[in-house]
């Protein structure tokens, strides 16, 4: 997926395009909310220990699909006092971040449209993190976070006091988007979504193919090995030509329990991408820290909405 600020880049000038009165403040949160699940799945793999890496990625592919990211559009949107023309800014730009997700090349992986109805991924496969396009964006990026940086936002967002009635709505809402992939754990599994259901098989891997997007590749006391889910899965790569510590998308065959014989690879440019991410996020989380503060730390200034 291409970083957080060429999101920002891309989508604030496509809404600003679109929907010219469109308050970028929610098409800016729409950016996020596909990578919500991502960040969540991260911070599990990190301070969870015993937590099944497996379970976790299909929660967090049936979280990140479309339909997960419209129940979080939907619940934000009630904190406007037009609900659906919040809405249509959000889930638009939750949709137009999923279709920028599927035109990077992102082996075995991509964004899900359709799910629950299908769990094939789409990825058209036009460009690499690494290379032209998402530079652009993310130049893109910086220039719309500097703009903002500059002249603000032209006046207060518009956000109510959300009567009893909508903060029952948000909390259902919000139950569902929690709870409701609970429900869905079978689905990315069966459809061997970022090859799950192949790696979750660990006595009944051998001859299948698998594709592994962003594996770290690192130096163990065994040898080098692919690094999945945080560490949670060790690979011996055959035919890899890296050296650790590396980043890299491999496609090959499993021809023993923990073996892959890479039979395609493409190594990444390291860090290069996380830090437009966290300058993204910054920028976002700043956005909306400072719309919240103003529209609800002052009492009275804004009105309930029913």
């Amino acid at each position: 997926m291409p970083n957080t600020l060429a999101h920002v880049g891309a989508q604030g000038v496509a809404t600003r395009l679109g929907l010219r009165d469109a308050d970028l403040r929610w098409a800016y949160l729409g950016c996020l909310v596909p990578d919500l699940p991502w960040i969540l799945q991260r911070l599990l793999l990190d301070a969870v220990p015993g937590i099944d890496p497996y379970a976790l990625q299909a929660y967090t592919i049936a979280q990140a699909s479309l339909l997960g990211g419209l129940l979080v559009c939907a619940a934000a949107a009630l904190l406007a006092p037009r609900p659906g023309r919040a809405f249509a800014v959000l889930g638009g730009n939750v949709g137009l971040h999923l279709v920028l997700d599927a035109l990077q090349t992102k082996w075995g992986s991509g964004a899900h449209f359709l799910a629950p109805v299908s769990w094939q991924a789409t990825n058209w496969g036009w460009f690499w993190p690494e290379s032209g396009p998402t530079y652009v964006l993310t130049a893109l990026g910086l220039l719309v976070v500097g703009w903002h940086a500059w002249r603000g936002f032209a006046r207060p967002p518009a956000l109510v006091r959300p009567s009893w009635g909508r903060l029952a709505a948000m909390a259902g809402l919000l139950a569902v988007y929690a709870a409701g992939p609970l429900l869905l754990l079978q689905g990315p599994v069966v459809a061997d979504a970022h090859s799950i259901g192949t790696l979750s098989r660990p006595l009944e891997r051998q001859g299948h193919a698998v594709a592994i997007d962003r594996a770290r590749y690192v130096e163990t006391p065994g040898g080098p090995r692919l690094e999945h889910y945080r560490g949670r899965v060790l690979l011996r790569a055959e035919g890899l030509s890296a050296e650790p510590p590396a980043t890299v998308s491999v496609r090959g065959v499993l021809t023993g329990k923990n073996t892959i014989r890479v039979t395609d690879q493409y190594i990444h440019a390291g860090p290069l991408r996380d830090y437009p991410s966290y300058l993204g996020l910054l920028f976002i989380a700043a956005v909306w820290g400072r719309a919240l503060i103003g529209a609800y730390g002052e009492r009275g200034r804004i009105r309930s909405g029913s």
